[in-house]
């Protein structure tokens, strides 16, 4: 074997290798972004589940017709299911889940009280869920692309939510 046929071999050989190691990495990036975009999809997907009971069982119109105990067992849970989807981490978070709670609660006034219960106060309670999960549903998409694409690609603020990422959000 002359020199040149040596080094042909060599090159080859650490390009193969190199190629391995570049796919390897590839791959578990990959693979590690997936994961994380599943789960953060199935998070919003039972988050809006929760959501759209809670708006459903605090229509007035639902609650005259008469809540059974099931419905409101389902209320509850909801608001538990929210509480642990989400962490106290976000102001967000927290006034989301504040909000919910002070719906369940007012929910459970007016049924208690067969409807002698002040109404304003399901409605302001039910108005002030409702924003916050319209608010919600619409920055989630964006935290999943985040994490999706990666923080490194972005600048900027999400003022909508007033979460700090280092993205730009749409206005």
């Amino acid at each position: 074997m002359d020199l040149s046929q040596i080094l042909t071999i060599a090159v080859s050989l650490l390009l193969g290798v190199g190629g391995f190691i570049v796919n390897s990495r590839i791959q578990r990036k990959t693979n590690s972004i997936h994961t994380v975009t599943e789960k953060r999809v199935e998070r919003r997907d039972k988050t809006q589940e929760c959501f759209a009971t809670l708006l459903l069982n605090s229509d007035l119109l639902v609650i005259k017709k008469g809540l059974n105990d099931d419905s409101l067992l389902e209320v509850s849970r909801c608001v538990t299911t929210l509480r642990s989807l989400h962490t106290f981490t976000y102001d967000k978070d927290k006034e989301l889940i504040e909000a919910a709670e002070k719906l369940e609660k007012e929910i459970y006034a007016f049924v208690s009280s067969n409807g002698n219960s002040n109404e304003s106060n399901l409605m302001d309670a039910r108005n002030r869920f409702s924003k916050l999960a319209d608010l919600y549903v619409q920055t989630e998409w964006n935290r999943i692309k985040i994490e999706t694409m990666g923080k490194r690609w972005f600048t900027g603020r999400n003022d909508k939510f007033g979460e700090t990422y280092d993205v730009n959000f749409p206005k």
